[in-house]
């Protein structure tokens, strides 16, 4: 729930951007509130998302063996080479 200072410092806001009408203090209030408990409810609902788990550690046989050669872009020996097209020689 908002604290109360903090509804009435939007609600003022909301109401000095909108020209200052006079008689409708209760429709910024309420708006205000609203606003601020959809922030909170949008916050909460961000850290209560469940996080990806890690990956799993590697075996002791993937951890032996090297990681392929790469081209510096991100390619590796087999994706570099040159490929014939069929039927030339």
């Amino acid at each position: 729930m908002p604290k109360r200072e903090e509804v009435e410092k939007l609600a003022y806001t909301l109401w000095e951007k909108d020209g200052k009408p006079q008689g409708q203090d209760q429709r910024y209030y309420y708006e205000a509130e609203r606003r601020l408990k959809e922030q909170e409810t949008l916050k909460r609902a961000t850290e209560m998302a469940p996080r990806p788990a890690p990956p799993p550690p590697l075996t002791m046989d993937q951890a032996k063996k090297p990681a392929p050669a790469s081209d510096g872009m991100g390619r590796t020996d087999a994706s570099t080479r040159t490929r014939r097209r069929p039927g030339s020689k």
